[in-house]
């Protein structure tokens, strides 16, 4: 048994007890929910969770377990355990109770519908957790901004499958051209590139992962589109004004790529003045 156990057991064995003076219904539930809220932070987050869970387990399908579940996700997904949070927010959801749990329960389906870039999905639990009668003008707002992003994103996404389409085409048109399958060989460019495209990633070795892994994708294929695309020019030239058109193209259409792994879209605009556009 771990050393958080007997904490765990402790803190349900008071409320138990507060409980015991109420009637077993669930205004008692709700005060023994409220109890664990009070004593958030006298407790560490894996001792809450597991008086959250057998809390749930205990008092069965009422508004205060769907409360608690809710509770549960919002934790999970501040710890970035996405598969847990939206559990959690999906046996609350699934409750036949509707209301405020039910939008609550929604809108962390569409939050983590957000981390899981599934956008689309994203602004239906936004929507339907909006469209619940009773909700705070506050919590409304929220929603409405959220789909507001959701949109955003999605667009966002769209035109990111676009630059892609656009980075593999031309990589294949370089490609044919240069042939490299007939004459292997590297061109003289990537002894230029691969130095500065090695310190960016270094440069953001101490960024969030999401970043370091927009850096690599990007510098990886960089370097390929550069390699292709000297030997294209060596071997089966194309019009200098054509080569120059799909260097920019390729490189732009791989820069959006890199902004929005990275999630730095909206800082990069921002630098513009330009916050909120695509």
């Amino acid at each position: 048994m771990t050393a958080a156990v007997p904490h765990v057991m402790i803190l349900l064995g008071c409320l138990s007890a507060n409980a015991l003076a109420s009637p077993p219904a669930e205004w008692s539930a709700s005060a023994q929910l409220e109890e664990l809220r009070r004593q958030f932070s006298n407790h560490s987050r894996a001792e809450t969770l597991a008086a959250l869970h057998e809390f749930v387990e205990r008092v069965g399908a009422i508004e205060a377990a769907a409360d608690a579940l809710n509770w549960m996700g919002d934790l999970h997904r501040q710890a970035r355990e996405e598969a847990l949070a939206k559990n959690a927010f999906e046996r609350a959801y699934r409750m036949p109770l509707g209301g405020r749990v039910h939008a609550l329960a929604a809108r962390g389906l569409g939050d983590v519908a957000i981390n899981e870039r599934d956008y689309s999905l994203a602004i239906v639990r936004y929507g339907e957790a909006r469209r619940v009668a009773g909700l705070s003008p506050i919590l409304l707002e929220e929603l409405r901004q959220k789909i507001v992003l959701s949109q955003r994103l999605r667009t966002r996404a769209r035109i990111e499958r676009v630059a892609w389409l656009a980075i593999v085409s031309i990589f294949f048109i370089f490609v044919w051209r240069a042939r490299p399958w007939q004459s292997p060989g590297l061109p003289t460019e990537l002894l230029y590139a691969l130095p500065v495209l090695a310190l960016f990633n270094l440069g953001g070795w101490g960024q969030e992962s999401n970043v370091r892994f927009a850096l690599a994708l990007g510098s990886g294929f960089a370097l390929v589109l550069i390699a292709t695309s000297g030997l294209a020019a060596r071997r089966a030239p194309l019009p200098r004004a054509l080569h120059a058109l799909l260097l920019f193209c390729s490189s732009s259409a791989l820069f959006y790529v890199v902004l929005c792994r990275a999630d730095l879209m909206d800082k990069f605009l921002m630098t513009f003045g330009l916050v909120g556009a695509t």
